[in-house]
C-alpha cells in the first residue's frame, strides 16, 4: 500500500487536489477530520485538548483506511500540520502530537503552494501568514527527510502537478 498526504497553509486546495486525485487514481480517501470536528465545536476557543481529540480521531480513521489494504491511500491531513498549528497557536507539541510527527510516514508528500488566492470561510483564520506556514511545513518536511513535491499552478496545471508526482511516485 502507497500512502500520498496532503499539507500545506489554508485556503491552498488541499482537500480539493485530494477528491481530483482520489477520482483519477482510484484511492481511498481519508479527510481532514478537523473540517467535521469544528462543524459541531467552536473554532474561535479551542484548545490543546480539542487538537488532541482531532489528531486522535484522524489516526483512528487512517488506520481503519489502511486496514482495507489499498494499492492507494490519499490522506488530507498530517500530524506535521498538528505540530505547526500547536507551535504556532500554543507555543507547545503534545508528547502525543511529537511522536506521531516524527513517527508519520507517507511514500509522498503534496505541500500545496500559497499562489491560490485566500477564501475565507468560518474556519480559515490565517490569511496574512500563508507564506510564513509555507515555510514552516517545507523546513519540517526537510526536518523529518521527507519526500515531497511543492504543486502550484490553478486549476488544470495544479491538478496535472500533482498527478505526475503522484504518478512518478508509483513508478
Amino acid at each position: 500500500m502507497k500512502q500520498l498526504r496532503l499539507l500545506g497553509p489554508e485556503s491552498t486546495g488541499k482537500s480539493e487536489l485530494a477528491n481530483h486525485l482520489i477520482k483519477r487514481f482510484n484511492a481511498i480517501h481519508v479527510a481532514e477530520y478537523a473540517r467535521t470536528y469544528f462543524q459541531t465545536h467552536s473554532i474561535d476557543h479551542y484548545t490543546v485538548k480539542d487538537v488532541l481529540a482531532i489528531y486522535e480521531h484522524q489516526k483512528k480513521l487512517e488506520q481503519e483506511a489502511a486496514s482495507l489494504k489499498p494499492p492507494l491511500l490519499i490522506i488530507d491531513s498530517s500530524f506535521i500540520t498538528a505540530s505547526i498549528w500547536c507551535e504556532e497557536v500554543f507555543d507547545e507539541v503534545p508528547a502525543f502530537i511529537q511522536a506521531e510527527t516524527t513517527n508519520e510516514t507517507a511514500h509522498l508528500y503534496l505541500l500545496t503552494d500559497i499562489d491560490l488566492p485566500w477564501v475565507a470561510d468560518e474556519q480559515r483564520k490565517n490569511p496574512h501568514n500563508r507564506a510564513y506556514l509555507l515555510n514552516r511545513f517545507i523546513r519540517k518536511l526537510k526536518q523529518n527527510q521527507a519526500v515531497y513535491s511543492l504543486i502550484s499552478g490553478r486549476g488544470k496545471a495544479r491538478y496535472q502537478m500533482a498527478a505526475k508526482a503522484l504518478q512518478d511516485m508509483l513508478g
